[in-house]
């Protein structure tokens, strides 16, 4: 019950049907007497929107012409201005028909005061509709327009051949329902407003197809049939897609499983690899045990310092069997503790160094004893010559 429609001045017109429907009412009245059977409504158009369509699809209309619209019915009378082919001005209802004495003049003056009211200087064409043609008001106000075109509403595009010429006024008296009547048969025709004001509910409605009984038991197992395949078939999809991304996760899963194989299988081989070499450099280098002794328990006895880093570890040449430990850490108190780990250190130097912008403690500890149990030996003399 809502539309809009643009304006010469570049706005929005918009059309509000009032409640009630009469028509539709009388209809249902009648629906006893004629067997349920009434004739489908398709469009409620606005008689302002008719009649203006009408003058948009039969008049070439340029940009800045002015056109006034003059409907007398048979109660009440209406001026539409329109500058283009758009909506410019409504005048006020006239409250008399054309059985009116002195409606002439009163159409007259009004076209004046409106024109005054809207600042209009020029009107180019008064088109005459509805009971114009019974007043003869072509002849009364052509001349107080020289300037415009007066003439009753005039529809070209509409075939009149079966009538021989004998219409004549009737297009302009009957120019509302002829442009109602071509909206409902043709909706997309040039110039006609895009304005339905019948309710949806209505239109809804009559959509409505009638089947005898068979033919809604047979609807009825169509759409029970459509619901069954598409349920079934929208269960199978669901289960053939849980199935493929199991299998695809499963092997992703043996992918995973075959690298971590290969991976085992390399460690085992050179853990067994390792230990020969080791077993083998025990039994060629008497006491190399003892390095592997010192790592385990350099290993076990700082791991709660944090913040330290031992980068060397080598023999030192005095006195035999110490260790030099080089090293570097984030704070100067792990020194000490580290220091302290062992059974007999001695620091011998601390400097700072720059790291990414950060700056640690570089250190140099020669560790005489690692534990009680630790028994450096002497560094093995160089044989004599023979």
């Amino acid at each position: 019950a809502f539309a809009t429609i643009p304006t010469a001045k570049g706005g929005l017109l918009a059309v509000i049907r009032e409640d009630g429907l009469h028509l539709v009412d009388l209809l249902n009245e009648i629906k006893p007497f004629t067997k349920g059977r009434v004739p489908n409504l398709s469009v409620i158009d606005s008689l302002d929107l008719a009649l203006m369509g009408l003058v948009r699809g039969n008049y070439q209309i340029q940009d800045e012409e002015i056109t006034v619209i003059v409907y007398v019915g048979s109660e009440f009378s209406r001026l539409i201005f329109m500058q283009g082919k758009h909506y410019l001005h409504f005048a006020p209802v006239i409250s008399e028909g054309y059985q009116s004495p002195n409606l002439e003049n009163t159409i007259y003056s009004r076209i004046l005061l409106e024109q005054d009211n809207i600042g209009l200087t020029r009107m180019d064409r008064i088109l005459l509709t509805g009971e114009c043609h019974k007043l003869n008001l072509r002849e009364s106000l052509a001349p107080q327009f020289p300037s415009a075109l007066v003439d009753y509403l005039q529809v070209p595009s509409l075939d009149l051949s079966l009538y021989e010429g004998t219409v004549g006024e009737a297009i302009s008296e009957y120019a509302v329902p002829i442009a109602t009547a071509w909206k409902a048969l043709n909706p997309k025709q040039e110039g006609l407003y895009d304005v339905n004001l019948l309710p949806v509910a209505i239109i809804e409605g009559q959509k409505a197809f009638k089947l005898a009984w068979h033919g809604w038991v047979f609807a009825g197992l169509v759409l029970a049939s459509i619901v069954f395949f598409y349920t079934s078939i929208v269960s199978r999809n669901a289960e053939i897609r849980r199935a493929r991304d199991l299998l695809a996760r499963k092997q992703t899963e043996l992918q995973d499983f075959r690298m971590l194989q290969d991976r085992r299988t390399q460690l085992q081989s050179d853990i067994a690899r390792y230990s020969k070499a080791q077993q083998l450099y025990d039994d060629i280098v008497p006491g190399a045990d003892r390095w592997s002794r010192i790592l385990h328990y350099l290993g076990n006895s700082i791991e709660d310092l944090n913040s330290l880093w031992i980068y060397r570890i080598q023999q030192a040449a005095n006195p035999p069997g110490a260790l030099v430990l080089n090293g570097r850490a984030v704070y100067r108190a792990r020194i000490p503790r580290l220091a302290s780990i062992f059974e007999k250190a001695t620091l011998r130097s601390v400097k700072t160094a720059t790291i990414r912008d950060k700056v640690v403690y570089e250190f140099e500890m020669l560790v005489e004893q690692v534990d009680k149990y630790d028994r450096p030996q002497a560094a093995p003399q160089p044989a004599g010559r023979r």
